[in-house]
């Protein structure tokens, strides 16, 4: 018959220290690539609400051709409800959506 072990607490302590130090390693690596996300979404703002301003405008333009609006009516009318509620933003979304990733 195999003996236990005899019961060492220095053992115990030293895992737990072991499992605290590789959370913590794992926390610190899921925040440099938040932070590395998060420097990317920061330089690439500007460029998207240009983008988003310039094709604004550009909507607004069209929806301001009755010809325009009346085609996309009879035609398109899910493209049609899309582009103006685009072009009557008045402020950007403040949420991201959930679906992200």
């Amino acid at each position: 018959m195999a003996t236990a072990a005899p019961y060492r607490p220095e053992r115990d302590f030293r895992y737990i220290e072991i499992n605290r130090r590789l959370r913590e390693l794992r926390l610190e690596r899921e925040l440099a690539s938040l932070q590395q996300q998060t420097k990317g979404y920061e330089e690439t703002y500007g460029l998207d609400n240009l983008h988003l301003t310039v094709a604004k405008a550009y909507l607004a333009k069209l929806l301001a051709n009755v010809r325009v609006v009346r085609w996309l009516a009879q035609s398109k009318p899910e493209y049609l409800s899309e582009f103006q509620a685009i072009a009557e933003l008045t402020s950007l979304p403040t949420e991201a959506p959930s679906a992200v990733e």
